[in-house]
This record gives structure tokens, C-alpha cells and sequence, in this order.
């Protein structure tokens, strides 16, 4: 339930903490809003797909909380600058869903691959 501003600071506190050798992340990554999740679950999405999104989300009414609105893309934003790496597999829907949750959470395995990074940021 983060807002927006205080994600990049809680991606690095999360990167300060974890050891890089066994560290890992559990996300479970809630609200997703229905206007991004289907361009957004793939990990691997071209930059074009990417762009189409961001344009997706400027277009969106504002999106309100908490909790507050959040996609696979802005976890990669506030991570992956901090040495992490989604893990195979990620993101997927959980089969122990709630109901009412259902196409709206998705649950990220990350770990914490460039110590660099890590080390560069202290």
C-alpha cells in the first residue's frame, strides 16, 4: 500500500537488506489495474509493448488508494535498478486466490543477483 513516491525508496531498502549469495523476494502485487494486466504480466515484454502501456496508463484516470494501484512494470522499476532479478516462472496467478482477487493480484519471486549494484548504492 505504498504510494507512488516512496516506491524507489523502499526498492533500495529492500536491495540493502537481502544478502545477494541467498536473498529472496516474495511480491504479491495487488490492485492490478484491469487496464494494464493483460499488456503487463510478460516479463519479457518488447519495448514497443512497453510504451503502449505507459501511454495506457497516462490515458487512465488517476488511480487512487491504498491499497494503491500496481503492475509488474513498476516493480521491475523500483528492483531491477537495485541488482534484482525476476525469477523463471514469475509473475503468476496463484491457484489460492480469493475469488474476489482473482485477475487482479499476481505473485513475483525476485533475487538479488548484482551485488555491484547493491555495493555501489551504500
Amino acid at each position: 500500500a505504498l504510494p507512488v513516491e516512496l516506491r524507489p525508496k523502499w526498492g533500495k531498502r529492500i536491495s540493502e537488506l537481502l544478502r545477494p549469495e541467498s536473498g529472496r523476494l516474495l511480491t504479491l502485487i495487488f490492485p492490478i489495474p484491469p487496464h494494464i494486466h493483460d499488456n503487463d504480466s510478460d516479463a519479457d515484454a518488447d519495448v514497443d509493448a512497453d510504451a503502449n502501456a505507459d501511454v495506457d496508463a497516462a490515458l487512465a484516470p488517476p488511480l487512487e488508494g491504498p491499497p494503491f494501484p500496481v503492475t509488474v512494470r513498476d516493480y521491475r522499476k523500483v528492483l531491477e535498478p537495485h541488482g534484482f532479478q525476476m525469477l523463471e516462472g514469475s509473475p503468476f496467478e496463484h491457484e489460492d486466490t480469493v475469488k474476489p482477487r482473482k485477475g487482479k493480484e499476481l505473485v513475483c519471486w525476485w533475487k538479488l543477483v548484482d551485488a555491484e549494484k547493491k555495493i555501489s548504492k551504500l
